[in-house]
């Protein structure tokens, strides 16, 4: 029987994300970023964030997952309860696409 007894050589690693804690604006702790790069996009660019910062989350989540990414943009400027109604934040990455 050749399948008994045998042992699967190649070794399987698992990395555990460490994520840096910071602050909420209430000043309770929380996490500044979750391992994935889409979701930081979708929870970090709020109405108000710097432009610069959103092209910082924008470019990680575009090298991770372009196609979700895009559809995070356009979540962007959607209105009338399809998204989240972030004019700027939108603009923003549309130019950063069109460059």
């Amino acid at each position: 029987m050749p399948c008994c007894g045998l042992i699967n050589q190649r070794a399987t690693t698992t990395t555990t994300v460490n994520p840096r804690l910071g602050f909420t604006e209430n000043g309770s702790f929380t996490y500044s970023h979750s391992g994935d790069p889409c979701l930081d996009f979708f929870f970090h660019v709020v109405p108000g964030a710097r432009p610069e910062k959103i092209i910082q989350l924008l470019e990680k989540a575009w090298y991770h997952n372009p196609l979700t990414t895009l559809k995070l943009i356009f979540n962007l400027r959607g209105i009338r309860g399809t998204g989240k109604s972030n004019k700027e934040g939108f603009f923003t990455c549309a130019l950063w696409l069109h460059d």
